[in-house]
């Protein structure tokens, strides 16, 4: 059986949140409906598309059959067809940044991120999609010239919170440094923006600054380094050299002069070798990488930089926060293994969109209600492959006892383990509080 989405609608009666949101509103506002539908109930409209979204063959027809079944009421599939538009991916886009925004839990302290207000993780995840979608969600050729298809996903995570803050669907040929500046919608005096080197664009990262928040990256080896007392050219390896630590304030670009904190450690020798061997499998795949000597002599420091202070985070700190980063990629993981994220329409290019809104909108409300709590003594910390997992298990039974209170039984089998030779990502987090 496909891993179900349909489990986030009948575990605890989380369709209960969607009917606090004002469903016709949006729903009006969208185009979607222009009076008060008679025949279509919309919270049924809705539990139908979670609960067809499972179905190893999504049609009209058995789309049609549960709507009729869950509002009591026939409805064709040929009256489905006409609703489903460009009105239907607006109203889904508007209910998903609503669920989004409107249910929030308290933000969990934790002692290294204490002189910000949230941490912000920023990253993306692409999805093939048939070839013929190519003129819709373009994606690069291969050496064969073939057109390909592929969708992006751009997604927004607030760490302390554990909340998605943002999701938004694009095309792959949008690469992330054209999405950097999406962060500046979401940002708040105090925050901590965490990316990755795909989203390196000095213009946003000063306006990242001059709004009282504060950017974390990896440093790119083509990026330009200034004296910000002489303003003479700076090279990276002269400055890292001598140094198997190095905490210096520098000019940043040729134009932009962005002043930053460049924070390096060297790494040790095993993890340096490693990182090599790495880079010249991916320039193997990628015949437009070119290895100079001096981009894999860099390769031996893990090099930041910030406008975070000393006196808020010493070289150490910035490091253990930078790694928090992963835990996006963890759940982009999660997504694609076990909620079947990738199993998408073949040929129509507006059912890619519906259901791609339609999954990302059962995500966002597994994690409103399973959002796991490290910070709390008296549980253990919820696994998000585990409780995904889990769901595709106990689906048949779950659906057979929809009224019996599985709370105990979920917690049980989907905590992370303790083990005595690592700590996972959760137990790190509560370590640092």
């Amino acid at each position: 059986m496909l891993v179900s989405v349909q489990i986030v609608l009948i575990l605890y009666m989380m369709l209960q949140r969607l009917s606090r949101l004002p469903l016709h509103s949006l729903a009006k506002s969208s185009g979607f409906v222009l009076r008060c539908p008679r025949k279509l109930s919309l919270d049924a409209f809705l539990q139908s598309l979670l609960l067809a979204l499972h179905q190893p063959s999504h049609s009209l027809q058995s789309w049609a059959a549960q709507l009729s079944a869950l509002q009591e009421q026939l409805f064709s599939k040929q009256a489905l067809h006409r609703r489903c538009g460009q009105r239907l991916v607006k109203f889904l886009e508007l209910l998903l940044a609503s669920v989004l925004g409107s249910f929030t839990r308290p933000d969990c302290p934790i002692e290294l991120f204490r002189h910000f207000g949230r941490v912000l993780l920023q990253d993306s995840t692409a999805l093939a999609l048939d070839p013929s979608l190519a003129k819709h969600f373009p994606a690069c050729g291969n050496q064969h010239q073939s057109k390909l298809a592929s969708v992006k996903i751009q997604a927004i995570f607030e760490l302390c919170s554990q909340k998605w803050i943002h999701f938004q669907l694009g095309c792959l040929t949008d690469n992330d440094q054209k999405a950097s500046p999406l962060i500046l919608d979401h940002l708040r005096p105090g925050d901590l923006v965490i990316r990755d080197l795909g989203y390196a664009v000095l213009k946003v990262w000063r306006q990242i600054a001059q709004r009282g928040a504060y950017f974390l990256s990896r440093c790119r080896s083509d990026f330009l380094l200034f004296d910000p007392q002489s303003y003479q050219p700076l090279e990276l390896l002269d400055l890292l050299r001598d140094h198997a630590q190095l905490s210096v304030e520098l000019l940043l670009g040729a134009e932009e002069r962005l002043p930053v904190r460049l924070v390096a450690l060297r790494l040790p020798a095993h993890l340096a070798a490693q990182r090599r061997r790495r880079a010249r499998a991916n320039a193997r795949r990628d015949r437009k990488l070119r290895l100079t000597k001096r981009y894999l002599k860099l390769l031996d420091w893990t090099i930041l930089l910030t406008n975070v202070t000393p006196e808020q985070m010493s070289a150490q700190q910035l490091l253990e926060a930078y790694s928090c980063r992963w835990q996006i990629e963890v759940l982009f993981k999660t997504w694609k293994s076990h909620f079947q994220l990738g199993r998408l329409p073949r040929r129509n290019p507006l059912w890619v969109q519906i259901q791609l809104l339609a999954k990302l909108l059962a995500i966002a409300l597994l994690q409103s209600v399973f959002a796991p709590n490290p910070f709390v003594a008296e549980t253990r910390a919820l696994s998000p492959l585990k409780i995904a997992a889990y769901l595709s298990r106990l689906l048949p039974l779950i659906t057979a006892s929809p009224h019996r209170d599985w709370f105990e039984h979920f917690c049980y089998y989907c905590r992370y383990d303790t083990r005595s030779d690592r700590v996972n990502f959760f137990e790190k987090l509560a370590s640092l509080c």
